[in-house]
């Protein structure tokens, strides 16, 4: 995304819509993750404090990705 203003129009577009796609689903995973993380007794803070990174982690780029400009 460092470079994203050097890229054509269409190619940010596309880079931007891609990416999207792709973190909306990991975010979708990661949810249901960490939703689950509780059932795991032996390692639940560990399982639970990683699957909650990965939720904000997934959500911080989409935030990014929001944020470049594609026109």
């Amino acid at each position: 995304m460092l470079h994203a203003g050097s890229l054509t129009v269409r190619q940010r577009r596309a880079l931007v819509e891609r990416g999207r796609s792709e973190y909306a689903e990991r975010l979708v995973r990661a949810e249901e993750a960490a939703k689950s993380a509780d059932s795991t007794p032996a390692s639940a803070p560990y399982t639970r404090a990683v699957a909650e990174f990965a939720v904000a982690h997934n959500r911080a780029v989409l935030a990014l990705l929001d944020s470049v400009p594609t026109d």
